[in-house]
């Protein structure tokens, strides 16, 4: 994956400047999908403000490192995105191994999923489009951070909006009565 990223943006580079050579912005990415830690200790869990069978907390993050030249161009980019944290909860009043708690755990393993898919997707998208927007006008660190600011809002506005449809209601119905 990265060695064709890096071409692209070298080629999109030399297309840019009409063919002339030049130093474009190399990019490196990271992903780091994170380990889950699974708490098992009170029958009471609060996920939000509200009680629940089971919660997923997650914490989504991009980090990134630049190289800038003496005139304050931009030669590298170097961007992590993970999941710095993920914590499954799943109350004791279900006995592991019951029905219950293997719905609860599926239910709450699918959050997991979902949040490391839009990681793996912002991983994708959000290098190109810096790259892109830095050609078309270099900016200076402070405007990348902002950049970089906007897309971590948007990576965690997508992945509560996912977590809200696994959540809703009729959900929730359908998890308790494949036990009953």
């Amino acid at each position: 994956m990265s060695g064709r990223f890096l071409f692209f943006v070298l080629f999109v580079g030399f297309a840019l400047c009409g063919g002339k050579a030049f130093a474009a912005p190399s990019a490196s990415v990271l992903v780091n999908l994170g380990n889950i830690k699974y708490v098992y200790e009170s029958p009471t869990v609060v996920c939000g403000s509200s009680p629940a069978e089971g919660c997923t907390r997650t914490t989504l993050a991009i980090a990134h490192e630049v190289r800038m030249t003496s005139d304050g161009r931009l030669m590298g980019l170097k961007l992590t995105f993970s999941l710095a944290k993920i914590e499954v909860e799943i109350s004791t009043a279900h006995p592991k191994g019951s029905c219950m708690f293997d719905a609860v755990l599926k239910h709450e393993l699918t959050h997991v999923a979902l949040a490391r898919a839009v990681v793996r997707r912002y991983a994708k998208e959000v290098p190109k489009e810096i790259l892109a927007r830095y050609q078309r006008r270099p900016f200076s660190y402070n405007d990348l951070s902002k950049v970089i600011s906007v897309y971590q809002k948007k990576m965690n506005d997508e992945r509560n909006r996912q977590d809200a449809l696994l959540d809703k209601e009729e959900a929730r119905e359908q998890l308790m009565k494949g036990c009953l």
